[in-house]
């Protein structure tokens, strides 16, 4: 299903007299991504990043980035994608906008007879005894009364159902979640942008400051999507562009994933590790003083 999309893109692009290139020095996306999904390949990076690109690209080439996405969307779920109308929204602004004009005449019929019957109401409320003296003794009346009574059930389910809930966090729900917050579309564009421009030399390092017992440099001689944990704990992810490199630093070990693991060179404290990657092949791995290793269920491992 992705093939009705990659012609579109790539027949609008032609239409408007653009090339590859010219896309991509507008775009900032680079050139093999463009490619990539003129062929109707949408997998050569994660789908935050992919999304991020087809909404630039039609954007670009003048097409409707809104309607391009959702067919995007459709395609990657494999159903095919069903325009809206045109009349949709319309038709559902006057019907709203007629609903609200129309007002029910038992609705001013009822408040009216609420506003006849408010004095007697008030009357009935106030309510006095006397006692054996001749003194009053307000005694509360019957609304009051309810009034209060639905106050203190209202109150004691309230709180029945807060403490059901503290009990059920403390003692049986003991799952461990992983929530993964999306980044917005923009700001990945911004992101992939300033790869682009931005020439990477081996001065980049994440963990500066830490000891340098283990520093590790990472080559790349193609594009390449890459996340990093130093020392058990999350640093980051970054996109590698080819013939381009990265210097890490840890005190214990890292923890990677690459991927595209055949397009990746791994040197660590001026020594190169060996490992097997494929090209466009994702790879988990584990470093630290004593060498590689490959975690169990690593996805070039299956």
């Amino acid at each position: 299903m992705f093939d009705e999309l990659a012609n579109e893109l790539k027949t609008a692009r032609e239409k408007n007299s653009m090339t590859l290139a010219q896309v991509a020095n507008k775009s900032k996306i680079d050139l093999k991504f463009l490619e990539a999904m003129e062929h109707g390949d949408f997998a050569f990076l994660p789908d935050l990043y992919v999304r991020a690109f087809v909404k630039n690209f039609a954007r670009t080439i003048g097409l409707d980035e809104n309607k391009i996405y959702k067919k995007f969307e459709a395609a990657r779920k494999g159903i095919p994608y069903i325009e809206e109308p045109p009349q949709y929204h319309e038709i559902l602004r006057q019907a709203s906008e007629a609903s609200k004009q129309k007002t029910p005449p038992s609705i001013s019929q009822e408040k009216q007879s609420l506003r006849k019957n408010k004095p007697e109401i008030q009357k009935k409320d106030s309510l006095f005894t006397f006692d054996a003296v001749g003194e009053n003794n307000p005694v509360q009346n019957t609304a009051s009364s309810i009034s209060k009574r639905n106050l203190i059930v209202g109150g004691s389910a309230l709180g029945a159902i807060l403490l059901f809930t503290i009990f059920y966090f403390l003692f049986f729900d003991q799952s461990e979640q992983i929530i993964v917050v999306e980044k917005p579309i923009e700001e990945v564009i911004l992101q992939n942008q300033r790869y682009v421009e931005d020439e990477q030399t081996p001065s980049n390092e994440l963990g500066v400051g830490i000891s340098d017992s283990l520093v590790l440099m990472i080559n790349a001689n193609d594009t390449s999507w890459i996340k990093v944990s130093i020392d058990d704990q999350a640093s980051g992810e970054f996109i590698l562009l080819p013939n381009s490199q990265k210097i890490v630093k840890a005190k214990t070990n890292y923890q990677l994933t690459l991927g595209n693991s055949g397009a990746i060179k791994l040197i660590l404290n001026n020594k190169q590790l060996p490992f097997s990657g494929r090209s466009k092949v994702p790879l988990n791995l584990l470093i630290d003083r004593k060498g590689l290793k490959y975690p169990d269920k690593s996805p070039s491992q299956r």
